[in-house]
């Protein structure tokens, strides 16, 4: 028995470095699935006289592009979107983005992220601001992550994310001034 705690003394470091590197690479370098809601804070009030504000739910896929043996990977982001927005009136909006984000392991279990996408968007409200239908969604936005290991050895994420989002359609349609707000989310991922 003494032979096998001296044994078990002996490779505990090793066992410990192995989880470490095993749980580096959960982390940077593994697809995630999960979702984020935001709130659109405005810039500014629309000729009607009202803020526009929004609401939304974003689901994420995260696929990385490569294997990283740094602390540093980039990878792709496909995020279809649900959003309530209210300013005068109540409308709906949805759409489906794609961003490219680059990410940065700054501990253990943590990752910051800065993305920037774009891609289609139904916006519901009537303004003379921004013509309804479908327009362009450029975001532009950092996210915090830190993962949580669970004892059935699951690995999920929870985070913050703050950034700018531009919504406009390239001049399709009339009146086109655009909408701008700054966004904060909650984020949630499961990683595999």
């Amino acid at each position: 028995m003494k032979k096998f705690f001296a044994i078990l003394l002996f490779i505990q470091p090793f066992l410990l470095q192995a989880q470490e590197n095993n749980y580096k690479d959960e982390i940077l370098n593994r697809r995630l699935l999960g979702f984020t809601i935001q709130q659109a804070i405005p810039f500014y009030k629309l000729p009607e006289g009202s803020f526009y504000k929004a609401t939304g739910i974003t689901a994420n896929f995260h696929q990385p592009f490569f294997k990283s043996k740094k602390k540093v990977n980039l990878g792709i982001d496909i995020t279809p979107q649900f959003w309530i927005s209210y300013a005068h009136r109540i409308s709906i909006e949805a759409g489906l983005n794609a961003s490219i984000n680059l990410n940065f392991q700054i501990k253990r279990s943590s990752l910051l992220s800065f993305h920037a996408g774009s891609g289609f968007h139904y916006f519901g409200m009537r303004t003379t601001r921004q013509a309804r239908g479908f327009l362009f969604a450029d975001n532009f936005f950092a996210s915090y992550k830190h993962s949580i290991q669970f004892k059935n050895g699951k690995l999920y994420n929870i985070g913050v994310m703050a950034g700018f989002r531009h919504m406009s359609n390239l001049h399709l349609q009339e009146p086109n001034t655009g909408i701008d707000n700054i966004m904060i989310g909650i984020c949630f991922d499961r990683i595999f």
